[in-house]
């Protein structure tokens, strides 16, 4: 939930500050992540639900409720990143709002994987957290590394040099 906001924050200083970003995740949109993340619900215009309505129940007798026309025309109008890899979608929202332009992976991490500049970690599993900072650890290229983990009514972002040997030893105790 954190990750998309802060990597957007972090895009508006990434340009002024001469940074590079790379978000990291393997994920992919859902519906429901336009709730409480950056990405896009399904948008269309109420003609459009209006005119897809109209056509399902003329063309198949299938009647759609408001919401699920709304939706669906989105979808049919391509204005929406619901199947799309987490990552690639931030990017081409961060792009929009910004100007901005940031790397990002679409991976679990790993020993095979070597991050460069600000790590933004956005993904929901432990182990994959552990994999990316074990990767990013101790890196000449990786300045920062950023880990957003919330859930229920608890948040928590992480911020540090991974290079610093102090930084690393507090944030594996965590």
């Amino acid at each position: 939930t954190l990750g998309s906001f802060f990597t957007l924050l972090a895009a508006k200083m990434s340009r002024s500050l001469g940074w590079t970003i790379t978000a990291i995740d393997f994920d992919t949109v859902e519906d429901h992540n336009a709730t409480n993340q950056l990405y896009r619900a399904a948008e269309a215009t109420a003609k459009d639900a209006a005119f897809v309505r109209q056509a399902l129940l003329g063309l198949m007798g299938l009647e759609l409720n408001e919401l699920d026309a709304q939706t669906l025309a989105g979808k049919i109008c391509g204005k929406f990143d619901s199947g799309k890899f987490k990552v690639a979608a931030l990017s081409e929202i961060v792009k929009e709002l910004t100007g901005a332009e940031i790397d990002y992976a679409v991976e679990r991490g790993g020993a095979f994987f070597a991050p460069s500049g600000i790590a933004v970690v956005l993904v929901d599993r432990m182990a994959a957290r552990k994999d990316i900072f074990a990767a990013s650890k101790l890196r000449y290229d990786v300045p920062y590394y950023v880990e957003a983990r919330s859930g229920g009514e608890h948040a928590l972002v992480y911020g540090f040099d991974p290079r610093d040997p102090d930084a690393i030893k507090n944030y594996e105790r965590q």
